[in-house]
């Protein structure tokens, strides 16, 4: 596989858009692994903006990315047996940093930790 980590975190992570530097992923097998299925799977995303923002709505302060991915696991089983996605554990602390990203009122919403190598 090769590495599409720079180009894809400019297109995804803007660098001017956001201050905190934990925000940032860095060229890893982990991150080209989610970058490969988000470009295959961008329905993914769509589904995790979409629960957070019906748990945010119910008045949730914060809530954890992995619930919202065993979710989106559960509901996309339900409407889509035959080809499920297999979205690996992996994945969660991106979709969770592209969110805050791409919505910066959200920033504290997810509790992010150091993402590991």
């Amino acid at each position: 596989m090769t590495s599409i980590g720079h180009n894809a975190q400019m297109l995804l992570f803007p660098m001017d858009k956001y201050s905190r530097s934990d925000i940032y992923p860095r060229d890893t097998k982990k991150w080209n692994d989610f970058l490969h299925f988000h470009e295959e799977h961008p329905e993914v995303y769509d589904y995790f903006s979409r629960a957070v923002n019906e748990v945010k709505g119910k008045g949730f302060k914060n809530i954890g990315a992995k619930l919202l991915i065993e979710r989106i696991r559960w509901e996309y089983h339900m409407d889509n047996a035959e080809g499920q996605h297999k979205i690996n554990n992996n994945h969660f602390p991106y979709y969770a940093r592209l969110f805050i990203l791409n919505n910066p009122e959200f920033e504290g919403f997810f509790e992010l930790r150091k993402l590991k190598e």
